[in-house]
C-alpha cells in the first residue's frame, strides 16, 4: 500500500472517540434529541437511527479498529468485520446502499404514495433531488474506487451540484390541473 495514495478501502483512520461504539451511541442520542426538540419525536428517532447506522456500516467495512469505549479506554478488543479487504464486494454493498438511499429519499420527498399526479411539481423536484443525491454518492464511491484525489472528487461534485441548480432554475414547476 502506498501511504501517500492509498487504494480503495486501505485508508486507516484514527477516530477513537467518534467511531467508538459508545461515542457513536452518544452522538446518535444527541442528534436524535436535537431533531426531536426541533421537529417531532418521530424525526428525532429517525435522525438518531441514521446517525448510529453510520457506526453499524463502519463495523461491516472497517478492519478491526473500532473501539468499544471512547479513546479505547480499557483496551477492549477492537471491532470490525473487514469487508474493505474484498474491495469488489465492499463497492457493490456501498453502491446498493447509495441506490437504496436515493430511492427511499425520493419516496419520502414526494410524500405519501398516490398523493401526487405525474405532473405535480413536488414529484419532479423529489425526483431531481433524489437523483442528484444518488449521483453524488455514486460519484464519491466511483472516485474512491478509482483512487481519484479528493480535490478532483470535490470538483466533480461541485460541478454536478451547479449543473443541477441550473437545471432546477430552467424547469417549469407549475402543476398541471388534474
Amino acid at each position: 500500500m502506498n501511504p501517500g495514495h492509498p487504494a480503495y478501502g486501505q485508508v486507516i483512520i484514527h477516530a477513537d472517540y467518534s467511531h467508538s461504539l459508545v461515542g457513536a451511541l452518544i452522538l446518535a442520542v444527541v442528534a436524535g434529541a436535537l431533531a426531536w426538540w426541533a421537529w417531532t419525536k418521530r424525526d428525532g428517532i429517525v435522525i438518531g437511527a441514521v446517525v448510529f447506522s453510520h457506526w453499524l456500516l463502519d463495523l461491516i467495512v472497517h478492519r478491526a479498529g473500532l473501539p468499544i469505549l471512547p479513546g479505547n479506554l480499557g483496551h477492549l478488543p477492537l471491532l470490525g468485520f473487514g469487508l474493505w479487504q474484498v474491495p469488489v464486494a465492499s463497492a457493490v454493498v456501498e453502491l446498493g446502499l447509495a441506490i437504496g438511499g436515493a430511492v427511499l429519499y425520493y419516496r419520502s420527498a414526494r410524500g405519501a404514495p398516490g398523493s401526487l399526479t405525474q405532473a405535480d411539481p413536488r414529484r419532479l423536484r423529489a425526483l431531481l433531488a433524489s437523483g442528484v443525491t444518488g449521483l453524488l454518492i455514486v460519484l464519491l464511491l466511483t472516485s474512491d474506487v478509482m483512487g481519484l484525489s479528493l480535490l478532483i472528487s470535490i470538483t466533480l461534485m461541485l460541478l454536478l451540484i451547479v449543473l443541477c441548480g441550473w437545471l432546477d432554475s430552467r424547469l417549469q414547476w407549475k402543476a398541471q390541473p388534474a
